[in-house]
């Protein structure tokens, strides 16, 4: 893929991911409290391209990235659809 044709696709992607971020917001704090926080990660599947948006300060996402990491490592937090997730076994909980 030539560099203008990625450069053209990590624009739209940046573009939709805003779109999305604010309906996301207004979904989860339709007062505009502040009191919920948000990331949308955005990727190619070839690592290529990615990008990503928040509500919360850059700092604050990284700290927050890193924990989520962190977790989904030590398998504390499991994605849905994945079997560990709480949703597929509703006897653990």
């Amino acid at each position: 893929m030539s560099k203008k044709i990625r450069a053209a696709l990590l624009a739209v992607m940046e573009s939709r991911a805003r779109q999305l971020a604010s309906l996301i917001h207004d979904m989860i704090d339709p007062y505009r409290e502040n009191k919920m926080g948000f990331a949308l990660l955005l990727f190619s599947f070839d690592g290529s391209e990615s990008t990503y948006v928040s509500n919360a300060q850059r700092e604050d996402m990284i700290k927050f990235m890193r924990e989520m990491l962190a977790h989904l490592e030590a398998g504390v937090i499991a994605p849905h659809g994945h079997p560990n997730h709480p949703a597929n076994n509703p006897g653990d909980a």
